[in-house]
């Protein structure tokens, strides 16, 4: 786990023994802890200060793309300029990879402002058709001319599940452009040179979209 890196906590309620989820970032670390913000609950949104002795499940995406997951317990609560808490730092036999994650791709709008960097057509806003870790499909308003093989430059806004903005900032190269006969023009694209941690915010919402749309289907 790197500083930075984003990070999900469960944790037992202490009433209703169930199973509660936060979200928290790791802000520092050293050979026997991992110190991470304090968390925010999933549905409330609400930081929380977990008492010293409690008991944690872990997990985040590794370089790989793929999650991993650990089980930890509270150590201590640091009081300085960024409150945080601390875990004992995991040994590598403790560690579980749960699971490949190859980009999963989900259906979904997210707002997104383009900016071409060697045309004359000027930047314009739009939305995503659908979005991956390795690339969009983006609505092309009517009368925007693009061109394959382009580069252009992509501001995204992901609203996560813990009510966070995250606004991932990336080249991407024009894959091609598809001419919808009766319907929207869409141009596909893949992140170039795009940062490991916008890449795993990316992937973070394409599964908490993914989990929504579940829950729906058994409603």
């Amino acid at each position: 786990m790197k500083i930075g890196q984003p990070c999900n906590l469960e944790i037992k309620d202490t009433y209703s023994g169930e199973m509660e989820k936060y979200y928290c970032k790791v802000i520092d670390k050293n050979k026997d802890f991992i110190f991470i913000d304090y968390p925010i609950h999933s549905k409330t949104k609400r930081s929380k200060k977990f008492p010293v002795g409690s008991v944690i499940n872990v997990s985040y995406v590794g370089s790989d793309n793929s999650v991993y997951t650990f089980t930890s317990e509270i150590t201590k609560q640091v009081e300085s300029d960024i409150p945080a808490l601390a875990f004992d730092k995991p040994q590598k036999k403790d560690i579980s990879r749960i699971q490949r994650r190859r980009y999963v791709r989900v259906e979904t709008a997210v707002d997104v402002a383009v900016q071409l960097k060697s045309s004359e057509t000027p930047a314009f806003t739009t939305v995503t058709n659908d979005i991956s870790g390795g690339g969009a499909s983006i609505v092309l308003p009517k009368g925007t001319t693009l061109k394959g093989d382009e580069f252009i430059e992509l501001h995204l806004v992901l609203p996560m599940v813990s009510g966070e903005y995250y606004y991932i900032d990336t080249e991407a190269k024009i894959i091609r452009i598809n001419h919808n006969e009766g319907s929207i023009d869409t141009a596909s694209l893949s992140f170039d040179n795009i940062q490991q941690q916008d890449q795993q915010y990316i992937i973070r919402y394409c599964f908490e979209k993914q989990r929504e749309a579940r829950k729906k289907e058994r409603q």
